[in-house]
Parts: structure tokens; C-alpha cells; sequence
């Protein structure tokens, strides 16, 4: 009874929006430079490329040649029309059947296998 009354009063605000491969969207950036105004600086960087879903809650995602992992609530979905070329071309890579594979040691490096 009580732990119903925590979930319903604490998470008004819980987002269960499911995330898949090759959808575009939006990163909070929460990185601020030492002696920089972060004032008018937008929040959200992107748009990148979600290259795939670990868990319900953390996604490999692309920005440019950056992959990294993040996690779901710092995701925003990208509702722009004009995409950037690379985030196109890389959708269309996968689309043609070209597989994204994950160097093992570094978790950084991608490489484009056609199969």
C-alpha cells in the first residue's frame, strides 16, 4: 500500500518511451567549459543516431564519429525534417543490409561489414 502511494505520488514524471535502432534524437549536453557562460548555450546536442538498445534503459548511440552509451532519461527524439547527410547515410548503410559491428577491446570503434 504505501510503496503504490510512493510510485503514484514520485512518478508523475516517469518517461516509458521505448527507444529503437536507427531512430534520430537528441542528447542533454551537460558539459560546461571553465570560464564559459552556459546561459544561452543549448541544452541538447545532436542529432545522432541510436545504433542500439543494451537494456530498456541505456542505448549506444552516435553523434558524428563519437559512440557512446547513455541513458534513456538524457534521450530527447529528434522531430527535425533536414537531417545531416551522415546520420542519412548511416541509416542507409544499415538499411542495405550492412551490419554495425562493435570493436570488443576498445567499445569505441565501429566498422560497416555488408553481409
Amino acid at each position: 500500500m504505501n510503496q503504490e502511494r510512493t510510485r503514484r505520488d514520485y512518478d508523475t514524471k516517469a518517461r516509458s518511451f521505448v527507444y529503437a535502432v536507427d531512430v534520430a534524437f537528441y542528447v542533454c549536453d551537460k558539459a560546461s567549459l571553465k570560464d564559459r557562460c552556459d546561459k544561452l548555450k543549448s541544452p541538447w546536442k545532436g542529432p545522432g543516431l541510436v545504433l542500439g538498445v543494451i537494456t530498456p534503459y541505456l542505448l549506444r548511440i552516435q553523434i558524428r564519429n563519437a559512440v557512446s552509451v547513455v541513458n534513456h532519461d538524457h534521450v530527447k527524439i529528434c522531430r527535425d525534417r533536414d537531417l545531416p547527410k551522415w546520420l542519412l547515410r548511416a541509416r542507409r548503410r544499415t538499411d542495405e543490409g550492412a551490419v554495425l559491428l562493435y570493436l570488443p577491446r576498445t567499445g569505441y570503434g565501429t566498422s560497416y561489414v555488408a553481409m
